[in-house]
């Protein structure tokens, strides 16, 4: 029997294992007759099987790096070009500990042209983003358009029809207990799977992005952002927005962003480049109904406005502080989700009418919705290279060397008697920021060449052009690694 053929019989055969497991059932037991019985459990593996076998090759898995890769306060040099770390200062400025700008993510395929629908916090402020596919492959991601509101974001890689395109479902059909698969890469460990429920259909939660979000027990971990929450059908139901909670580690609550917003923002980001939103200009809370009783409500329904901004649109049509909105656009408003939804499908620009109760009246007001002021943007702008007064640029590999002795090494964490040069900049688009190479790396060895003076590597890398590259080595107060530093296809880097 194959699941993706045949969900309705996986689903029963998913609730029948789960009342025989609450009710304690044992298999001779059942009236189905313990040798049927028995095989149920396989039959619902293969279920679970063929339906992340269908969905985990348009699963990608994403790699953001994040400014010209020094430290934290790398953004004070872009604002200082004449600056460079290589200065009597430069213990300040790198500090003691290596703090990487760098994360990681899950997306997913939703066309052949290229574009992966992910989470904007994923990528965002990102000066390059890598991809890597199911099957290995490995790209650079050519455009990135994001909307922050939703925490939404499409990235692009070359198109390529041989690409793996995820099916989207309905979530509106989506009910409490459902099953659901979440696959994403926790840790940077791979792609991963785990199962679960949909515990909530329509949470709101004063930080998360305005739409109401899916709740689920399947894991969500650091890393699963901008995976798939998948049903036994193998649709995608649902965009992973990470788990609930300050604690490191899953708390068994994952959040996720509902796939028919998730659809409808990334139409919008892929034909436009952008989403507008639409600002209504109060805030509102529940009715209680003691609340209620005392404004002279017959019940608890609406919303009570309790801020108005100030000299907005809405101000100006009269709203006030204390009113209880009740209709939006001839919709009754019940609950925060009600109004959450009437705001997405507000347009800028476009009259919008209210009724809300105040002293005892229905009141009508009508005004034009102001746009919400959202920095939307697309891929991130190329810096301008900085000038350096001290060390040595190397413009073939992206970055900015200097003699170990000016800094103090024991600050940046390394033993007095390390010998190399130190990295003091890196340039964003270069080959070696695209390596992971940070500023207060130690670049101790280059091919076969022993580097403890800037004569040495500039000797080491002038053998070389950038397309044969060199291996260096490299070390942080943890440890030493190779990188190899060569220019290369950026439509294909594996």
């Amino acid at each position: 029997m194959r699941c993706l053929t045949n969900p309705k019989v996986c689903l029963s055969l998913a609730s029948m294992l789960a009342c025989a497991l609450f009710t304690g059932d044992a298999p001779g037991q059942t009236s189905l007759g313990s040798q049927q019985f028995s095989q149920h459990p396989q039959i619902l593996s293969d279920c679970f099987r063929q339906t992340v076998q269908s969905v985990l090759p348009a699963v990608v898995t994403i790699e953001v790096l994040r400014g010209p890769r020094n430290l934290p306060n790398w953004r004070s040099l872009s604002n200082h070009p004449e600056k460079s770390f290589a200065t009597e200062n430069a213990s300040e400025s790198l500090g003691s500990t290596f703090i990487p700008q760098d994360g990681s993510g899950t997306g997913l395929i939703i066309d052949h042209r290229g574009f992966i629908l992910t989470c904007n916090h994923v990528v965002d402020s990102a000066e390059t983003i890598f991809v890597r596919l199911s099957d290995g492959r490995k790209y650079e991601s050519l455009k990135v358009f994001s909307d922050p509101v939703t925490d939404l974001a499409v990235i692009q890689i070359p198109k390529d029809d041989s690409l793996t395109v995820a099916q989207l479902g309905n979530s509106d059909n989506l009910e409490i207990g459902d099953w659901v698969v979440s696959i994403g890469n926790p840790y940077e460990l791979g792609l991963s799977v785990s199962t679960g429920i949909i515990s909530a259909t329509d949470r709101l939660l004063p930080t998360a992005p305005r739409t109401p979000l899916l709740q689920t027990d399947a894991a969500s971990n650091p890393g699963n952002s901008g995976g798939p929450i998948i049903n036994l059908q193998g649709q995608v139901v649902g965009i992973s927005e990470g788990g609930y909670g300050s604690h490191e580690g899953f708390q068994g609550i994952g959040l996720a962003i509902p796939i028919n917003t998730a659809k409808q923002i990334a139409q919008r980001l892929i034909e436009d480049g952008k989403v507008t939103h639409a600002q209504l200009g109060f805030d509102t809370e529940p009715i209680e109904s003691r609340v209620a009783e005392y404004l002279g409500l017959n019940h608890n329904e609406g919303l009570l406005v309790c801020a108005v901004k100030p000299h907005s649109a809405v101000a100006r049509a009269g709203m006030q502080v204390g009113d209880v909105v009740t209709r939006m656009c001839d919709v009754p408003i019940r609950n925060s989700r009600d109004i959450v939804r009437a705001i997405e499908k507000a347009t800028p620009q476009i009259p919008l009418s209210l009724e809300v109760f105040r002293d005892g009246s229905i009141l009508k007001i009508k005004f034009i919705p102001e746009l919400l002021d959202v920095n939307n943007h697309s891929a991130p702008q190329q810096n301008t290279p900085h000038q350096t007064s001290n060390g040595f640029v190397d413009t073939m590999y992206g970055l900015v060397v200097d003699e170990l002795a000016s800094v103090e090494t024991e600050k940046l964490g390394y033993s007095d008697d390390l010998e190399g040069i130190v990295v003091t900049y890196v340039f964003p688009q270069g080959v070696a920021a695209k390596e992971g190479v940070s500023a207060g790396m130690i670049i101790m060895r280059v091919d076969k060449t022993t580097v403890t003076s800037l004569a040495d590597y500039q000797r080491a890398i002038n053998d070389k052009s950038s397309e044969i590259g060199i291996l260096a080595l490299l070390a942080t107060p943890q440890q030493k690694h190779f990188v190899l530093l060569k220019s290369g296809d950026n439509e294909d880097l594996r």
